[in-house]
């Protein structure tokens, strides 16, 4: 998909929105990867951090450091790119919730369907 200013504002909405439903605070959104890359540049030279690799999945979860990378352009469609968004949620509200479980998908559905109490699945 392009990457259109109404595509980063529906992003950023989405991301409010689940964010609001899971009592969380929202994380900060990267949307490039020229962004993600340079966060990891300065990672690098804060730090020693030295993974270099392309990342090829459409989202990541830093909770350490309290933000999210959502990639719009690998996207295929606006279904995808909620998905997405709701699965790095997830990951960052829960850091335990393993991904191969049925559970997992099952809060990603309660999720997209707002069927959270208090922040609880």
């Amino acid at each position: 998909m392009k990457l259109t200013k109404s595509k980063m504002t529906w992003v950023i909405n989405r991301v409010n929105h689940y964010c609001k439903l899971l009592e969380i605070t929202p994380p900060e959104v990267f949307l490039t990867m020229a962004e993600y890359n340079q966060w990891k540049v300065q990672k690098r030279e804060e730090s020693g951090y030295s993974r270099v690799g392309r990342s090829t999945c459409l989202g990541v979860c830093h909770r350490q450091d309290k933000f999210i990378v959502i990639l719009i352009k690998r996207a295929r469609d606006l279904v995808r790119l909620d998905d997405t968004i709701r699965h790095e949620l997830i990951h960052y509200a829960k850091p335990s919730y393993n991904h191969y479980s049925l559970a997992f998908r099952d809060r990603m559905n309660k999720l997209l369907k707002g069927k959270i109490k208090n922040g609880r699945f």
